[in-house]
């Protein structure tokens, strides 16, 4: 019984996540909550000395203690089934006396040690997105919103760097994301690498009607230009998105002949809580590339959140110096608000007229894009690790003997 109300709370916070207007925080609130005893509180990575948390000796998860509450001894994954066999459920609210909440951790779980869960937590506590799945799926919390808390422009372009023209080595995939505008088409190329740590290594915008053929070729040619990274390597496009907008019978022009490159047709959904990438496409018409709804609110969350890590590491966005403050702008000139609807609350992006904002829907497109390579397969951190792994496997070749010949001293 225990464990059912465990999944249907768990899965309810799954589905709302958001601290600032979780329905299932709210409800949980308003029952007769109960919790688990001897509780285990959840994962801070405290520095040694403070109670109520997991513990672990520094860079390695992989041994993770608990440390009693009551009087500090430490306690291994082999004491769990003794503690779990004599717990039991306390109310810690009177709530309405008609319903019963139940709130259970993964600390608790018999199938999962701490040590996993300690580990988990390091592979994901720097990237927003992943971390909040984390809190909801392992601590079964509702998590403090930080896309919310979008960085100033001029504070995203003093993080700016210079890593020259050549490709970062940390690159090991590139997408593209195309605006179609009424005079002009912006088209950003982005490289990302392990837990999906990005690089912005262009920004293009192509004037010229989107009626006319011209542009179209110039951002073919953009789409198919080989790329350096430092080592050699020669890296392409991998898959690019091109938002159909107002122009789409153009851009089904061009998106049909290329879609074997993956240069995908996309449009933004309508649907609440759409994903970044949809599972299938819609179904095309005779003649016409699939067109794929893409769930722009989704993207526009993990891409604020996102922009707010400051260190380098998984999610972190990286900028070359060649951006002025215009395009910062522009990447953050929308902003979440809070409507009811039916009683629900939702969040939607807006931004103030006239203010323009195709970086921000460039990147969108982009990650899209990464979301539309990860439906076909794509591991970003195992392809990392190959890449890596062939790098160090591949011997240098040694330089070339030259042979002087003792006539040239004549």
């Amino acid at each position: 019984m225990a464990l059912k109300g465990h999944r249907r709370t768990r899965n309810l916070e799954h589905r709302v996540r958001r601290r600032s207007y979780s329905l299932a925080r709210a409800l949980h609130g308003a029952r007769r909550s109960r919790q688990q005893y001897p509780p285990l509180a959840p994962l801070r990575g405290a520095p040694e000395g403070r109670r109520d948390s997991l513990r672990y000796a520094q860079l390695h998860r992989g041994g993770a203690w608990y440390q009693c509450e009551h009087c500090g001894d430490p306690i291994y994954e082999r004491h769990k089934p003794a503690m779990l066999s004599q717990g039991e459920w306390r109310a810690t609210a009177a709530g309405d006396g008609r319903t019963a909440g139940f709130h259970l951790s993964a600390l608790y779980s018999p199938f999962e040690t701490w040590a996993e869960i300690a580990v988990e937590h390091g592979a994901v506590y720097r990237d927003p997105p992943r971390l909040q799945t984390w809190v909801n799926l392992k601590l079964g919390e509702p998590y403090e919103d930080r896309a919310a808390q979008i960085p100033e422009p001029a504070r995203l372009m003093a993080r700016a760097e210079s890593w020259g023209a050549d490709v970062p080595d940390s690159v090991v995939v590139i997408t593209a994301g195309v605006d179609v505008q009424q005079d002009r088409l912006e088209c950003e190329i982005v490289g990302w690498g392990k837990g999906e740590e990005s690089r912005s290594l262009e920004y293009h915008v192509l004037a010229g009607n989107p009626a006319d053929g011209d542009v179209w070729m110039r951002l073919d040619a953009i789409l198919t230009a080989a790329r350096r990274r430092r080592d050699g390597r020669l890296m392409r496009v991998m898959a690019a998105a091109v938002d159909t907008g107002n122009w789409s019978k153009t851009v089904y022009d061009f998106a049909t002949p290329r879609h074997g490159r993956q240069v995908w047709a996309i449009k933004g959904s309508s649907v609440r809580g759409a994903p970044i990438w949809p599972r299938r496409p819609s179904r095309p018409k005779p003649g016409r590339p699939p067109l794929y709804m893409v769930g722009v609110d989704a993207a526009k969350e993990v891409i604020m959140a996102r922009l707010s890590i400051e260190e380098p590491g998984p999610g972190a966005c990286h900028f070359p110096t060649d951006r002025d403050l215009d395009y910062f702008k522009m990447l953050t000139a929308e902003r979440p608000i809070r409507r009811f609807i039916k009683g629900v609350a939702v969040r939607e992006w807006t931004k103030a007229a006239f203010v323009r904002n195709e970086a921000l829907d460039c990147r969108v497109y982009t990650l899209a894009a990464l979301h539309g390579l990860r439906s076909y397969g794509l591991d970003l951190d195992r392809e990392a690790d190959r890449q890596t792994f062939i790098a160090e496997a591949t011997p240098v070749p040694a330089a070339p003997r030259v042979i002087r010949s003792k006539w040239m001293g004549r």
